[in-house]
């Protein structure tokens, strides 16, 4: 969604934004009638969990390092609702905005870009707030209602296992990403019972060829669903 190499002019750091005389709410830094969201790495997202880590206390000769390190939030901080992770850039909310114009939900999901052989998990995925994203947490953009519960499909423990066999360096590549097992959406429902999907899906019996193949089509930042 947002590059760091490629649109560094749009970023701002928390001193550039308090110098600027914009107030920290959250999050987000407020003032003059405009918006800045943070900017997620991935580093600061895990399994079921948009607060994994935070630069919030971190200085800034250390902050703007390469691989800077994070501070984790433990139980403790887990706990308290209202504490939110920092970044080391905010995005105008337009820029945001703009890019997601015919996404409709508050979320969105999106998966670490790089599997490191020192993680206990090789797909780590999450569902995160609409904010700018950095190039190293990839998107899932779906048509489908029921796109959510992919999330659980990439946390589980058989579809990491195949993760794990399947790729062959760090790179969590669109390649890859089409070839994993992903069940369809209509298989996230009980046919037996009165609930049905918010849309109409064939019979699981007959899986059409989009079912068959549930990744169809892919970008840079994104795969579809359907």
């Amino acid at each position: 969604m947002m590059t760091r190499r490629v649109e560094g002019e749009g970023q701002r750091s928390r001193e550039q934004l308090e110098a600027a005389g914009f107030s920290l709410r959250g999050n987000h830094f407020i003032g003059h009638g405009d918006r800045y969201l943070p900017l997620y790495e991935a580093k600061m997202m895990h399994q079921f969990n948009h607060r994994h880590s935070t630069y919030d206390g971190v200085p800034a000769e250390v902050r703007f390092r390469v691989k800077a390190r994070t501070n984790h939030f433990g139980e403790r901080e887990l706990k308290d609702p209202h504490l939110l992770p920092l970044p080391r850039y905010w995005v105008h909310e337009q820029e945001v905005t703009s890019r997601l114009k015919h996404w409709n939900r508050e979320w969105i999901l999106g998966f670490r870009k790089t599997a490191r052989s020192v993680d206990d998990r090789t797909a780590i995925a999450a569902i995160l707030p609409i904010t700018a994203i950095g190039d190293k947490v990839q998107l899932i953009i779906s048509a489908s209602d029921e796109s959510f519960c992919l999330l659980a499909n990439f946390c589980a423990y058989v579809f990491d296992y195949v993760v794990r066999q399947k790729v062959g360096g760090t790179d969590l590549s669109f390649f890859y990403v089409k070839q994993f097992p992903a069940l369809p959406p209509h298989s996230y429902f009980d046919y037996n019972s009165s609930a049905q999907p918010s849309s109409a899906q064939p019979s699981p019996a007959q899986p059409s060829p989009a079912q068959e193949h549930p990744f169809l089509s892919n970008s840079s930042a994104r795969v579809c669903w359907n």
